[in-house]
């Protein structure tokens, strides 16, 4: 321990002050972190304070080559908590498709068809767009890519190609966006036809919840809805 020898005079006191040790504060700026992820918000910082967080709203580490959840383990020990930035290729709306179309089949009307035809977004035709359709308590067919535009006797039309999904369900007003890149990020949604528990059916309802997550909201049918954060949302 160094010694320190003070010089008194008449009127004059000495002190000493410790500067070994600082008084912790709280930061204003919190680590932020962007990068792709399994699941989860996009474009939407997300406060996550250990890498139990992050897994329960980004899910798993995508694996080589992507070092997110990596990274905020390590921040999230260091600090008291960090932002998350998902980025991700999404699908763009097209307001009022109102589409309509048979389940199991691969045509679909609306006004609005020739807004999805390929030769409007790319000159090159091996250029897929993607199309992900849904309406309200129905389930959504997603990633299906089109094959052509025209106009039948029911009126403009667009063909998926058949080499893909069907429709998944019989459409009257359904919403259509799309994407040129395939997997974009979408919200998962389906119907819940019958789902027993202890012998008792809840009955007919809808169910909708992230893509990969393993929490779904349930609405309409009654009966044993506690059953559902069970099931999972593909």
């Amino acid at each position: 321990m160094a010694s320190v020898r003070a010089h008194t005079f008449p009127g004059v006191y000495t002190s000493i002050t410790d500067q070994s040790f600082l008084t912790p504060t709280v930061s204003r700026f919190k680590a932020g972190l962007i990068g792709p992820a399994t699941k989860g918000p996009v474009n939407v910082p997300t406060q996550v304070k250990s890498l139990k967080d992050f897994r329960r709203s980004f899910g798993q580490s995508l694996g080589d080559g992507f070092y997110l959840a990596d990274a905020a383990a390590i921040l999230c020990d260091l600090s008291d908590g960090l932002f998350i930035l998902r980025v991700a290729h999404e699908y763009t709306s097209v307001t009022g498709t109102s589409a309509s179309g048979d389940s199991g089949g691969y045509r679909i009307h609306t006004a609005k068809a020739a807004l999805f035809d390929p030769s409007n977004f790319d000159a090159d035709p091996a250029t897929n767009v993607y199309l992900r359709i849904s309406q309200d308590g129905l389930p959504s067919t997603v990633n299906v890519v089109v094959e052509s535009t025209g106009t039948d006797v029911d009126g403009p039309y667009i063909d998926i190609a058949s080499t893909g999904d069907t429709l998944a369900a019989d459409y009257t007003s359904a919403d259509i966006s799309f994407s040129e890149l395939e997997g974009a990020a979408n919200n998962a949604e389906s119907i819940l036809y019958a789902y027993e528990y202890e012998l008792t059916p809840i009955g007919a309802g809808t169910i909708a919840g992230s893509k990969s997550a393993f929490q779904i909201t349930y609405t309409g049918g009654g009966g044993k809805a506690e059953a559902l954060p069970t099931a999972r949302a593909e």
